[in-house]
């Protein structure tokens, strides 16, 4: 997957012109855009890591909570 891709429907031009290194930003997609990267099991996998992750580094959210 591209950067470009990853970002759609926010063009890379606006992207580095008026979000990169000011502010966070949410980019809407269809639920499958990134089904290729990784599978459930995979992404468990990652998370089951706990060196890696505190409550200060990853936060997950579904639906606003």
């Amino acid at each position: 997957m591209s950067f470009r891709t990853l970002l759609d429907p926010v063009s890379l031009e606006d992207f580095f012109s008026d979000v990169s290194g000011r502010r966070p930003l949410h980019v809407p997609g269809r639920r499958n855009k990134f089904a290729d990267l990784f599978s459930w099991g995979e992404f468990n996998r990652l998370l089951d890591m706990s060196k890696l992750w505190s409550d200060r580094c990853m936060k997950l959210v579904l639906d606003g909570r």
